[in-house]
């Protein structure tokens, strides 16, 4: 019996850790970001785009839009809350038109201010309608720890000088952040300014080098680094060539494509300076091109009572699931006294998995009279990419391939995943519009 072996993809750098550290002090270990200083980290009546603003009502774009009043973020909808930009005292203020009891109105992201305990955040402003409400902050969004109230009409000061426990739940709210809130339906409330001042670092410290790792089957290379509690984010360059940009919580990211890397990770919006951090150390690495076929869990079928038979390649995490999304070809081989005869069934392929609803079936003509020799090999050829339901599957985490290959007598049947380019060549049969039937597909590798 004939088998398809596999190659897998070459890494150019053995598996191990290239950690580089770059810049620090050993002696800061209570700040590894340096000394701390007294800072304004916000002062709205100086913010240069908030003060740039038309007089007029805010216009916000759809949910996921940039914020026009950043850093600063409309706490509700359309149908909530109205904003509008109005001149006061030679400084734009914050008009809030309240249509909702429920808390509308300002929120203060953790991840643009980075609060810290000792933070003092002080608001000032007019309530211009009271309607029965209160103006506070709210430490805890989502819930409700007002750490600050105002409940008159006319100008009021809220100030808070932040706990660790209301840090704390700043971190833990949805959003994580502080909400300036209005609680009442027709209140209308001018905030002036709002203005954050606490000890920030005067020193920012870049991340050492990543270091990279590859998955069992070689074809992801997984770059990794050292997380910073205060990141709101990592974005990962080759070179200057932005790849990704990734949540706080991670501290990896995937690379299979094909090239020449050199990679630095930088952290985002460091709250604890307000700013990015430099670029880390360079990690320079391969990702080799296949070279040959990705042979993954290879199916074996015998039906010798003549019915249809289904074989299938299941990938529900771990190695099989990257195999999957690096391969572009699924090959299966046909040998057996039956397989070829006159009248050979078709093909039914079905994709299925957690990026789908149901089973996504192509259905493929017969291929009478291709092979006809017994115990002659057939192999059915088909490109992933144009298998119906394809999208859906290849950004799930759970990937099922079922092939029905008609009626099968006593033959052989066994499929593959390849990485390779397969082409028809001479000989071979177009077969539907997603791939083709050979007897020595080009590019196969046999032993």
């Amino acid at each position: 019996m004939k088998k398809i072996w596999m190659v897998l993809l070459a890494l150019l750098l053995a598996a191990g850790l290239v950690m580089m550290g770059c810049g620090g002090d050993d002696d800061d270990d209570d700040d590894p970001s340096g000394e701390l200083e007294e800072t304004v980290v916000f002062d709205m009546s100086e913010n240069a785009d908030i003060q740039a603003l038309p007089v007029g009502a805010v216009a916000f774009g759809a949910d996921g839009a940039p914020s026009p009043i950043a850093p600063l973020v409309r706490a509700g909808g359309d149908g909530h809350i109205t904003i509008t930009a109005v001149e006061n005292a030679g400084k734009k203020s914050l008009e809030l038109d309240i249509n909702t009891d429920w808390g509308a109105g300002l929120d203060l992201p953790f991840t643009a201010f980075g609060f810290r305990a000792g933070d003092v955040v002080t608001v000032t402003g007019e309530i211009l309608t009271l309607a029965d409400g209160r103006t506070q902050l709210n430490s805890s969004v989502g819930g409700e720890n007002a750490i600050a109230t105002a409940n008159e009409e006319g100008a009021f000061t809220l100030e808070a000088t932040l706990t660790a426990a209301n840090v704390s739940q700043i971190r833990g709210g949805n959003p994580a952040g502080i909400r300036i809130e209005n609680r009442a339906t027709g209140m209308k409330v001018r905030i002036d300014n709002i203005r954050i001042v606490g000890m920030r670092s005067s020193v920012i410290v870049a991340l050492p080098a990543p270091f990279i790792e590859r998955n069992a089957a070689g074809v992801v290379h997984t770059i990794s680094w050292e997380a910073i509690d205060n990141a709101s984010g990592y974005r990962i360059f080759n070179g200057t060539e932005v790849l990704g940009n990734v949540g706080a919580g991670a501290t990896s990211y995937a690379i299979s494509a094909p090239g020449d890397y050199v990679v630095t990770v930088v952290a985002l919006g460091l709250t604890n300076v307000s700013s990015d951090s430099p670029a880390s150390n360079a990690l320079e690495f391969t990702v080799e091109p296949p070279s040959a076929n990705v042979n993954v869990s290879p199916i074996q079928i015998t039906d010798g009572n003549n019915q249809s038979g289904f074989g299938g390649i299941d990938g529900t995490g771990n190695q099989d699931i990257d195999l999957f999304k690096n391969a572009k070809f699924l090959v299966i081989e046909f040998v057996g006294s039956n397989a070829n005869r006159d009248g050979f069934g078709g093909m039914q392929i079905a994709l299925q998995g957690n990026g789908l609803a149901g089973w996504h079936q192509t259905t493929l003509p017969d291929w009478t009279n291709f092979a006809n020799a017994e115990d002659e090999t057939t192999y059915a050829i088909f490109e992933l990419s144009k298998l119906v339901g394809y999208d859906g599957i290849i950004t799930g985490d759970q990937i099922k391939i079922i092939f029905n290959h008609g009626v099968l007598g006593n033959s052989f049947v066994q499929a593959y995943l390849t990485a390779f380019e397969l082409a028809a060549g001479a000989g071979d049969a177009a077969y539907g519009e997603v791939g083709f039937l050979s007897k020595a597909p080009a590019g196969l590798v046999f032993e």
